[in-house]
């Protein structure tokens, strides 16, 4: 149980998360992210299929 709480703990050197509203310079980086991020989860990036979405941020989220 002691290690499950160790788990849950805020690591003391891990910087506050500051949210930033998204800009469409970020794509580049967002499409980045995404196909190194996807097939890590057996999923593959389909940006002009299924994913297109993420070419819209502000429509769709």
């Amino acid at each position: 149980m002691e290690s499950l709480n160790k788990l849950f703990t805020p690591d003391e050197d891990l910087m506050p998360f500051e949210p930033v509203e998204y800009r469409k310079e970020y794509e580049p980086l967002l499409i980045s992210f995404l196909e190194k991020c996807l097939p890590e989860s057996h999923r593959c990036l389909d940006i002009n299929g299924r994913h297109s979405y993420y070419l819209d941020i502000e429509e769709y989220f």
